[in-house]
């Protein structure tokens, strides 16, 4: 079959007195060179096989596409160097199937797959196969395009969605959409905030899902965002979960378009934590997601003046020319405008006559006037005869373009989520950073190229960092891991500050990397401390008062014992008794009621201590008057013939003369009184009980030394504390009150005091007061 017999190209009128069938033989190779030429200038492919599966087409962009020469393909079985191994049986059943009249799935379709390449390497395309039936034989011819490109940018966004979809899946801040009043869009941790599920959220009012006294607040904050008026992103309010309970949430907002229209992009965190320890907040945005059909190729043959010689039926459909003789027409009605028309037309004069092809992406139009984007390719038939005219190669890449601008979308929605969440952000693959939020810039005070590339584990604290690596080695190897931890952030300006991160292994470029959000809890950690301090405080208080009503308890029962028995027996034996039994027994009550008074009078005195209320008045007191009179008062107290001797021993140097010196006598003499008493006391076996006086440089020190029980050493620390006793003491009376008066006594003077003890040894307690003589006394 010749060209001519397709009737698809014009044969021109036979001159006068030429030979018919010479003029019909000059127009089918004229015929055949013009399509020849067109298919070799064709981008895709063009390859035709017979019958038997052997090759008898292959174009230039054929050898291009696949890398074998004409000169190598000719005459070879299609299926044995281009067809894929797994697909070549299949290819030749169908083969046969066509041949012997059976129905063929791929004829006359666009279908893709992959083809085999010289170099054993594959190559995705789209093929269009089409039979022609010849007088002796049926062949078969096909349009190959290579797809790589689209391909790659399908592979991009689903990347991209897949970066997005996995912040959105781990993002711990509930994420919605709200237009119209209704929310339009929202994330799981908004349907966990709630107690409801995505479908019951989608198209519901969001004020259903707000506290009632809450709903005014949150409707007007709504309503002047979206007029645009200026008020805060961020405000506090109550959401009343399903399931009865209250949720308190930290909402950030931000007015954008969604779908052509206004709405709000709201990032809602729980804070019921922090209303009550001062916490954090969750999770953040969705996607969506859109793929567009591909365009198909359409193919023209120009004249020199851009006039339309020949058009395949992709090209009429593209442009939806319908079935009208488009010979001779411009192409100047598809583009935007003349002005657009007349600058690709200059522009693609430029470059053929310079020998280049010529190629532009551009808007076009459709006969009905609908617009959509165009891939044209150009080039001259023959670049030495440009004369025969160009052919061009258009590609409706809408769906491209489209698929392009959702691509941008889509990482303008993620960087939209990403630079808005309040939470810090971060990407570790191999143990460096690869991608940090402003959020975590924030957080750290690094800048993001300061941290990119740099390993993330600077910024641990080296007492957390165990943690750290332990939680991401669990990760990586697949085992169980904690969601969320606690550890300390380096910051650049040298503070430590207390995060919450929650952390899952994610996909990125191809290798494993630890998606991590930081929250600062240093506001928590802050409120834990000062909640466990007022717990120990009140442990405190509680111990002291069980002291209190211990002591008052045991030490108040025996002199109201003696006042009791004591008053009985004068009520019923008094008019029968001697006087000088009568006498005892009054001087018993005294007793009595002076040792409840001493023992009131010492928790008066301690309460005005803790009150800051103690009476401090300095003045001249002769030393070795005082410490004689404290020694005589002393003597009173040893009550049998076991107790200690007393011994007052002087340093030469503060008797030689009368010496007064600055000081609160009756707190001094509490002070000797109380330790001399309780060495006494607790030497039941005898041996000397020591007041010693001498002066070190500025300080006027004072010791009482005893060879009496001792204490264990761990009673030490807290012997001055209130109604602490030691744990030796056994059935020995005391109120645990005298020593804690004793330690404000001394530093009401700004001295202070030590204790140093042996069990079994004795106990020898120093006081150190400053050493103030008052003028005109001896100095030594």
């Amino acid at each position: 079959m010749s060209f001519a017999e397709t009737g698809r190209f014009h044969v021109s009128q036979l001159k006068p007195g030429q030979d018919d069938s010479a003029a019909l033989e000059q127009a089918r190779r004229d015929s055949e060179q013009i399509f020849e030429r067109l298919l070799d200038s064709s981008n895709d492919a063009v390859v035709a096989m017979d019958a038997a599966g052997l090759t008898m087409g292959w174009n230039r962009s054929a050898e291009a596409m696949f890398g074998w020469k004409a000169s190598e393909v000719l005459g070879r079985r299609l299926s044995d160097f281009l067809i894929p191994p797994e697909h070549r049986d299949a290819h030749e059943v169908g083969r046969r199937r066509v041949l012997s009249g059976g129905e063929s799935k791929v004829l006359n379709r666009r279908i893709e797959m992959e083809a085999m390449r010289a170099d054993g390497t594959r190559v995705p395309i789209e093929l269009s196969i089409w039979p022609v039936h010849l007088e002796t034989q049926m062949v078969f011819g096909a349009f190959v395009r290579d797809i790589t490109a689209r391909k790659q940018t399908q592979a991009a966004l689903q990347r991209s969605e897949q970066r997005l979809r996995h912040v959105l899946d781990h993002v711990d801040v509930g994420i919605l959409v709200v237009q119209g009043g209704k929310i339009v869009f929202s994330n799981p941790r908004t349907e966990a905030l709630t107690g409801r599920t995505a479908t019951e959220i989608r198209d519901t009012p969001f004020t259903e899902f707000i506290h009632v006294d809450d709903r005014e607040m949150v409707m007007s904050n709504y309503a002047k965002r979206i007029r645009g008026e200026q008020l805060d992103r961020r405000y506090s309010f109550r959401i009343a979960h399903r399931a009865g309970h209250t949720v308190w949430v930290d909402l950030s907002a931000v007015v954008i378009d969604w779908d052509g229209a206004p709405a709000t992009l709201s990032f809602v965190a729980d804070i019921t934590d922090r209303k009550m320890l001062e916490d954090q907040l969750t999770r953040s945005l969705s996607e969506r997601e859109t793929i567009l059909q591909n365009s198909i190729v359409g193919i023209a043959f120009l004249d020199p003046a851009g006039r339309m010689r020949w058009a395949n039926r992709a090209l009429v459909d593209m442009f939806g020319a319908g079935d009208e003789d488009h010979v001779g027409l411009s192409l100047e009605r598809f583009y935007a405008d003349r002005e657009e028309y007349l600058r690709i037309g200059a522009a693609s004069k430029d470059a053929i006559l310079g020998g280049r092809p010529f190629e532009t992406e551009l808007s076009m139009r459709r006969a009905g006037g609908q617009a959509f984007w165009a891939y044209l390719s150009g080039r001259a038939v023959n670049p030495g005869d440009l004369n025969q005219g160009t052919v061009w190669v258009i590609m409706d890449i809408s769906a491209r373009k489209a698929l392009e601008e959702e691509l941008q979308l889509s990482n303008r929605r993620h960087q939209l989520v990403v630079n808005n969440v309040g939470e810090g952000m971060t990407v570790v693959q191999d143990g460096r950073f690869v991608f940090v939020n402003p959020a975590f810039e924030r957080l750290t005070g690094y800048r993001g190229e300061e941290l990119i590339g740099s390993p993330f584990d600077r910024l641990v604290h080296p007492e957390d960092l165990t943690i750290i690596l332990s939680n991401r080695q669990q990760r990586l190897a697949g085992d169980s891991y904690s969601q969320k931890f606690d550890f300390r952030v380096l910051c650049k300006d040298g503070r430590e500050v207390w995060m919450q991160v929650s952390a899952a292994l994610v996909d990125w470029d191809g290798k494993p990397a630890t998606l991590s959000f930081l929250s600062d809890i240093s506001h928590r950690k802050q409120a834990e401390a000062d909640i466990l301090s007022s717990l120990e405080r009140q442990k405190e208080l509680n111990l002291l008062k069980s002291r209190f009503v211990s002591m008052t308890s045991h030490e108040f029962r025996t002199p109201l014992a003696a006042i009791l028995s004591s008053a009985e027996l004068l009520r019923h034996y008094s008019d029968r008794m001697p006087a000088s039994e009568r006498q005892e027994l009054l001087e018993s009550i005294e007793k009595a009621v002076g040792r409840m008074t001493a023992m009131l009078d010492d928790v008066l005195l301690l309460g005005k201590v803790e009150a800051e209320k103690l009476e401090f008045a300095p003045h001249a007191v002769e030393l070795s008057a005082l410490c004689g009179a404290v020694i005589a008062e002393a003597e009173s107290l040893r009550k049998s013939e076991k107790a200690p001797r007393l011994v007052l021993r002087w340093e030469p140097s503060l008797v030689a003369a009368p010496l007064s010196l600055l000081l609160d006598e009756k707190l001094l003499r509490r002070v000797l009184g109380n330790l001399l008493a309780n060495a006494i006391k607790y030497s039941p076996n005898g041996g000397a009980v020591t007041l010693a006086a001498a002066r070190a440089q500025d300080k006027l020190v004072l010791k009482v030394e005893d060879q009496g029980m001792g204490m264990p050493k761990e009673d030490l620390a807290r012997l001055f504390e209130s109604f602490y006793r030691a744990s030796n003491v056994g059935n020995i009376s005391g109120t645990g009150l005298g020593l804690a008066i004793v330690k404000h006594a001394v530093t009401v003077h700004q001295g202070d005091i030590t204790v140093e003890s042996e069990l079994g040894r004795g106990t020898t307690f120093t006081v150190r007061l400053p050493f103030m003589p008052i003028e005109g006394t001896h100095q030594p």
